[in-house]
């Protein structure tokens, strides 16, 4: 009975940690989501690395992209980014906007595309969770820039 118990416990375990693992992405999963996110042309497999992560850990990879998709850069990022902003508007500041009318504008677009990236990998996962994070995007009022990649990613994604 006793060696019993033990291999059950053992096997409790187990489970528990892989749930656990499964539930959050490691750190070098973070790292291709993150890559994803901040890519221009996304040519070498960017998105491809989202979509197997998210067909081996579906509910933790919706999670981090919602999460960029509904609340956009964390605040630590929203000020790195704008610390650089200021930083090329100093360098370059020679017939530009003034300097927070250049950092307002070009925070804003990077958070727009952000989230527009967020977006789209949301399509292109498909599930039931990833549909229902866009359709509570459309509900939350977002940038009209983000609202129309949404309404994209919902209806025309996956492509057949």
């Amino acid at each position: 009975m006793k060696p019993f118990l033990i291999l059950a416990l053992c096997v409790a375990v187990a489970v528990a940690v892989w749930a656990a693992q499964s539930r959050w992405l490691r750190p070098r999963e973070r790292a291709a989501v993150s890559r994803y996110l901040g890519c221009i042309e996304c040519d070498r497999g960017e998105l491809d690395s989202v979509r197997a992560l998210a067909h081996r850990k579906p509910g933790a990879t919706v999670r981090a992209l919602a999460d960029v998709l509904l609340n956009g850069l964390h605040q630590g990022q929203r000020d790195a980014l704008a610390a650089r902003l200021r930083r090329m508007w100093v360098r370059d500041s020679v017939g530009l906007a003034p300097r927070d009318s250049f950092v307002a504008f070009y925070s804003t677009s990077y958070d727009v595309a952000y989230r527009k990236s967020a977006a789209l990998a949301l399509g292109w996962i498909n599930t039931a969770t990833s549909d229902s994070v866009l359709r509570a995007a459309l509900a939350a009022g977002l940038h009209l820039r983000v609202q129309l990649v949404v309404k994209y990613a919902l209806d025309s994604l996956p492509l057949p």
